[in-house]
């Protein structure tokens, strides 16, 4: 490698002839980042101690609550499967995250059921911890995804699992609503009144999630994301025009993108943004099949909503009907001046593009305002 960079730079104006001795001293070379337990980006979920969940009379069959846990071969970060990860992160914040939204919102005096859809590879990691929270057997699901064989690898966790409360046919509700395992409700005083919005007739007849609007995107990113859900390495665009290659997703997915003029990779188009921390299936809709149809190859989940919508009706934006802000890092959420009655999916702050140093989390700023709002209704 140093070969060949000094090479290339062996014609700069700077340098007479092709003596190059010195040429080391121009590398700066960084090591790279590695993360391991203790640089957990909600690490806010690691400090939340154990709970018992209390006593709980389900009863709605208009709305029901699931959140997903599954096994992946590559975890967050692009590490291979971690069990402590799995069961101290993503089981332990699922529990919270369902008991926040029953008791710190009115769905729980309304019965609405919570279901936990656990995949069968991470069944036993998961039962453990539930077990130690006093979840009921009942609320547990046990899911298989159908193993499908791909033509490509991804590096990246099957986010089409997220969707596998979808399988369970077992259920009979008018809406199912899918929650992210770390999408934590907060509120400020007395619970968030959600239920008349969740289960309004629109609701039960279009499908609803956090975040789905026209934006205008970097359109190289998006092509990624969009490949991604169809199961295509993102490394292929490389290789050809990126327009073509947003047909070839498109239509792995089951939709002809007519091709548009080549953008570069650096444009910004107009396309769907969407992002699906809290996101409704009305029962009978057609894009429950054709999220199921694409769960085992899906990589991106919230882009395969982003091309049903450029072919049919929008999925609603969830945010503007319930009135449920959503906190996705931590700056907006320390410096937020109206209340905490709010949708907590905080991450550390993003870091400029090109900046090799990862910000220090803010979590000492936070956490206890944080896990007031958290536990106001729920001990």
């Amino acid at each position: 490698m140093i070969d060949n960079w000094a090479n290339a730079i062996s014609d700069l104006p700077k340098y007479e002839g092709q003596k190059l001795d010195y040429h080391d001293h121009r590398l700066l070379i960084k090591p790279k980042q590695e993360t391991d337990s203790a640089d957990e980006p909600k690490p806010h979920i690691a400090r939340l101690p154990e709970l018992t969940v209390p006593a709980y009379n389900r009863t709605s069959t208009e709305l029901a609550v699931s959140i997903p846990l599954f096994y992946s071969a590559t975890d967050t970060h692009f590490k291979p499967f971690n069990i402590d990860r799995f069961q101290q992160i993503h089981v332990k914040g699922a529990v919270w995250a369902g008991i926040s939204l029953l008791s710190n919102t009115d769905l729980g005096m309304h019965g609405v059921p919570l279901y936990f859809h656990i995949e069968d590879k991470a069944w036993d990691y998961a039962i453990p911890v539930f077990k130690k929270f006093g979840v009921p057997e009942g609320w547990l699901r046990k899911v298989s995804v159908e193993e499908v064989e791909l033509e490509y690898k991804l590096n990246k966790t099957n986010f089409g699992k997220k969707y596998i409360g979808l399988l369970d046919k077992g259920i009979e509700t008018d809406i199912l609503l899918i929650l992210d395992s770390d999408a934590f409700t907060l509120t400020e005083n007395e619970p968030i009144k959600l239920y008349k919005d969740l289960t309004t007739t629109l609701m039960k007849m279009q499908p609803a999630m956090t975040y789905n609007y026209i934006k205008k995107l970097r359109y190289e990113w998006y092509v990624h994301c969009v490949m991604m859900s169809a199961g295509l390495p993102p490394k292929l665009t490389r290789d050809g025009k990126l327009n073509e290659f947003e047909k070839m997703a498109y239509e792995r997915l089951g939709f002809d993108r007519p091709l548009e003029q080549d953008f570069g990779k650096d444009d910004l188009v107009p396309r769907y943004w969407a992002e699906n921390y809290m996101v409704t299936f009305p029962k009978g809709h057609p894009v429950r099949d054709y999220t199921i149809k694409n769960i085992s190859t899906c990589h991106c989940s919230p882009y395969i909503h982003a091309i049903w919508s450029h072919y049919n009706q929008p999925f609603l934006h969830l945010n503007d009907m319930i009135n449920l802000p959503v906190y996705d890092f931590e700056t907006p959420f320390i410096e937020a001046k109206k209340g905490r009655n709010c949708l907590a999916h905080i991450r550390r702050d993003r870091i400029s593009k090109g900046t090799a140093e990862r910000k220090e989390s803010r979590i000492d700023e936070y956490y206890d305002i944080f896990y007031e709002h958290l536990t106001r209704n729920l001990i």
